[in-house]
Parts: structure tokens; sequence; C-alpha cells
């Protein structure tokens, strides 16, 4: 104030003759978006505070700039102006004509110094757009966009109460998003934790099906609940031991149990087949050492009868080379 008081005593200007209406000063805040600042280098947010202080100076007269604060401790940093729009200019004598009568024509005062925002911003909304306009041009060149005026964007001003409503909604719609996004979140935690419990057991099942622990056993119950038999005694036991431990299991296990079944079944049918083979090869030996030893007998007779190398000898050659060879191959 004490600033404002001097800047009207060098004009000749009593505060106290002012009207209570009158305007007192101009207050003009300068700023950009909150992303440009972001971005912006050090360098470029100097010289947007050089250029905006200007600006400022040129609107109002360096001599009648009153005070200039830089906000950048805020959100959206910004240059607050307070500028007194002392303007020195002749004007209109004071007072009208009389209701029903005619007024007669005025001189003009004197010109004087006085107090007119309308002279520096101007009264109509074209003339504030074309203000912000020309801010802009006096930037645009550090990577500035103008923004879109109210005339062409069609934006309103709201009432206090309705933007507030309007906020308190959107408050509400970001708040139920959060915590739309946190159940998705935890739920898809535990899809996950539920799935690696999943892939645990399954691995389990089939170690234990590989080993003998668990094997296939028929039955006429949906392979869902039925088809598996556990083997108690095994060297080292893949399932858990503890009755209560080998349900919980069951029931983790439980999607993939038609899985394990068709597993245990597929298994135990290799198995066989393969126990199968054994037995065969186990029976073709044994009735190879047979014709063996009937051929060798045979043989010693014909040694002794005087036949060299007769046909008993012969097989019994063959016999054993076929013999010799299947060994090797096993």
């Amino acid at each position: 104030m004490a600033a404002w008081h001097k800047k009207l005593a060098e004009r000749g200007i009593d505060p106290n003759k002012l009207r209570k209406d009158s305007v007192k000063a101009v207050e003009m805040v300068l700023t950009a978006s909150g992303d440009w600042f972001d971005s912006a280098t050090d360098k470029d947010r100097v010289e947007w505070v050089r250029r905006s202080l200007s600006f400022a100076k040129k609107k109002f007269g360096a001599e009648n700039i009153l005070s200039a604060h830089l906000h950048d401790d805020e959100e959206t940093p910004h240059l607050q102006i307070l500028a007194a729009p002392l303007v020195f200019k002749g004007r209109a004598k004071r007072g009208r004509a009389r209701k029903g009568r005619e007024g007669a024509k005025r001189a003009p005062q004197p010109p004087a110094w006085g107090l007119s925002a309308k002279d520096f911003i101007g009264g109509s909304s074209a003339q504030h757009t074309a203000l912000q306009t020309a801010y802009w041009e006096s930037i645009a060149d550090l990577g500035l966009r103008r923004g879109i005026p109210r005339k062409e964007s069609g934006a309103r001003n709201l009432a206090p109460a309705k933007w507030r409503a309007l906020q308190a909604n959107e408050h509400d719609k970001a708040r139920e998003t959060t915590q739309a996004a946190e159940r998705d979140r935890k739920k898809a935690a535990q899809t996950l934790s539920k799935a690696e419990a999943c892939a645990e057991a399954l691995t389990v099942g089939i170690d234990a099906i590989a080993q003998g622990e668990l094997i296939y056993r028929p039955t006429k119950k949906p392979a869902a609940v039925g088809g598996l038999k556990v083997v108690k005694e095994v060297e080292q036991p893949m399932l858990p031991q503890s009755f209560d431990a080998l349900a919980r299991w069951r029931e983790t296990v439980r999607p993939y149990w038609s899985a394990l079944v068709g597993f245990a079944r597929r298994f135990a049918s290799v198995q066989e087949r393969e126990q199968n083979a054994m037995q065969l090869s186990h029976r073709l030996d044994e009735e190879r050492d047979a014709h063996l030893r009937t051929a060798a007998r045979q043989a010693r007779h014909e040694h002794q009868s005087g036949i060299e190398f007769g046909p008993a000898q012969k097989d019994t050659q063959i016999i054993a080379k076929a013999r010799n060879r299947g060994e090797r191959q096993r």
C-alpha cells in the first residue's frame, strides 16, 4: 500500500477523494501450462520470467509496477503482477442532466492523472482475448501454444456450487476407478497365486506317478474324483504324508485331476507293455535255451555215431550265435 500511495502522490492524486467503487490497482497473473514447466530447462524458465516481466512493464509502464512476485514453489509456477493503472488524459465533466431535461454539451476537463483499468486491459471479452494473444506472441518461441479462446471452445464459467459438485463427482469417479483397479489387482494376484499352487501340486502328482507312489486304478467314478490310488510304501515319497496335508493337495490339484488320471493311465499302459515285452523276451530266452540243450544232446549223439558236423551241430551253432547277439543288444 505504501508504494501505491507514493505513486498516486507523485501524480497529484489524493486517495481520499477517490470513489469507494473506483479501481485502485490491476492484478495480472502470467503463467503457462504445468506440462511446459515440467519439460522446460532452467534457461527456458529464466527467459520466461524475463519476457513475462517485460510484457507487464510494456503494458502498464515500468514506473507503474507496484510489485512482481514469482511463485515457483506451487504446482504451476506463475508471475503475479500488481500495477497502478495511472493514465494522463482529459475527462468529461462530472454529473448528468436532470431527468426530463436535455443535458448541455459538456466541455472536457483539462488533462489530469487518474486511475483507469479500462485503458490498459479493456472492458470486453474480445479485448481480454487479444491481451492473452499478445502475451502468447511474446513467449511463443519458447515452445508454448496458445490456448483455445472461450469463444471458439464454447467453454463457460460455472457457478462455484456447480463447480464443486462436478469436482466432487469427478473425485468419486476417480476413487471408484482406483478401487476397481485395486480389486482387479488383488484378483489377478490371487489368480496367479492359485495358478502357481496348482502348477506345483500338478508337478508333485506327476512325480508321484512316475515313481509309483500314485497309480492308476480303474473305477466307475468320474475321472474328476477317482481313478488314482496312493501307494504308501515307497522309498522317497513325493506326496504329503499327513491326512490333512494330502487332502489339501487333492483340493489344490482338483482342476487338473482328470489330466493326472489320464497321465497315470497312459503311464500304467506303458509299464504294462514293457512288462509284457520283458516276459515275452524271457520266455523266448527259455525256449531258445531249451532248443540249445536239445540240439547239444543230439550233436553229442551224432559225434558219438561218427557224424562230423551233422544237422544238430549246425543248429547248436546257430542257436548259440542268436543268444549271444541278443545278449549284446540288451
